[in-house]
């Protein structure tokens, strides 16, 4: 089996990052089938601190084996419905080695050399290697804290490594070894029922077991035990695919409708502004009336007043003709009265002059 592990030195960019993240979804099989991860993701989770932040090499971000746990851990937490809000939550609550050993365990990637190997992770800063009792016991310690706070139910687990049985048993055997190839395991609580008899029979039943060719019966039941495990794996996965499409579903239709109520909005502010137009047009026809309206009130009263004034001036200059055809007829007549007494003078003198002839 190809481990993950193996990615430890991983250092990309995020485009490199993005094609190993791919690479391992489809190998685990985590969430719905053909999903490909994108930049813009990627840098979502970063921004949301759901991802650590990537590290700086001049203008390039450069990501490594810790944000494709996160990112896979992440993925595989959505993919079982948990919310961004919740996994972010989780993620602070938890040391990356615990989070690393959870996933690992979960997809079998882990055995006990890779347990031995994230606890002297966890140890180096504090103390040396114990010996090799003392790490396989603080690994069942460790093991068993993480398994309490994993994430998936036995039921899930069993199904995804390929368990024929629809259910985790707990049972209690006696062992009781015949050879050093041969063991007989009994469940414990049925040695209190055991007796001569059925200790008889069952002797009988192994040796029928051990001589008859003819198991295809079992095999029958054993592989129409592993196909209704099969089919319940398949319908689980196409549960979490259906409930995965509901929340597509929802989100799309959450996205309609805010689409919606964003179209309705610029429609009410389109019909607004047609409004506002409308009422400014209708303003400024009014305002166009009423100056066409005072246009013609003042050329009205130009007219008017230029008509008085003409009559003014006419009458204006009627009287000052009257008044110089007055003044002149005055005058001509001072005039011809002085005439009249040069000539009485004259005519006077005249006969004056014909007395002393």
């Amino acid at each position: 089996m190809i481990k993950i592990r193996n990615d430890k030195n991983f250092k990309g960019n995020i485009k490199e990052f993005i094609a190993l993240c791919e690479h391992w979804l489809n190998t685990f099989v985590i969430g719905k089938k053909g999903f490909i991860p994108n930049e813009r993701l990627v840098r979502g989770y970063v921004t949301e601190e759901t991802l650590p932040r990537p590290d700086r090499k001049g203008k390039e971000s450069i990501y490594g084996y810790n944000h494709l746990i996160y990112f896979l851990a992440c993925r595989d937490l959505f993919s079982e419905n948990w919310p961004l809000a919740k996994i972010r939550e989780h993620f602070k609550s938890i040391s990356f080695e615990e989070l690393e050993i959870n996933f690992l365990k979960k997809y079998g990637q882990i055995s006990l050399n890779d347990s031995l190997e994230v606890i002297g992770e966890l140890k180096k800063s504090s103390q040396s290697k114990n010996n090799k009792n003392n790490i396989n016991e603080i690994d069942d310690n460790y093991t068993n804290t993480f398994m309490l706070r994993s994430y998936q139910s036995s039921q899930q687990i069993i199904k995804e490594f390929g368990s024929d049985l629809p259910n985790v048993l707990k049972d209690e055997f006696t062992t009781f070894t015949l050879a050093s190839w041969l063991s007989v395991a009994i469940k414990t609580r049925k040695l209190s029922e055991m007796n001569s008899d059925l200790a008889f029979k069952i002797s009988n039943a192994v040796k029928a077991a051990l001589i008859d060719n003819n198991l295809q019966e079992n095999t029958v039941v054993f592989e129409g035990v592993k196909k209704n495990a099969d089919l319940d794996l398949k319908n689980k996965q196409l549960e979490r695919e259906i409930l995965t499409l509901k929340k597509d579903n929802s989100l799309l239709q959450n996205k309609l409708l805010h689409n919606e109520h964003e179209q309705h909005l610029r429609d009410l502010e389109a019909n607004r502004m047609e409004a506002l137009v409308r009422k400014k047009e209708t303003n400024w026809m009014e305002e166009l009336e009423r100056q066409k309206i005072d246009y013609e009130n003042a050329l009205t009263r130009h007219q008017k007043e230029t008509a008085i004034l003409q009559d003014y001036m006419e009458l204006e200059r009627k009287q000052l003709m009257e008044d110089l055809k007055g003044k002149y007829e005055t005058q001509i007549k001072e005039q011809q009265s002085k005439i009249d007494d040069y000539e009485a003078r004259l005519s006077e003198l005249e006969k004056q002059l014909i007395i002393k002839k």
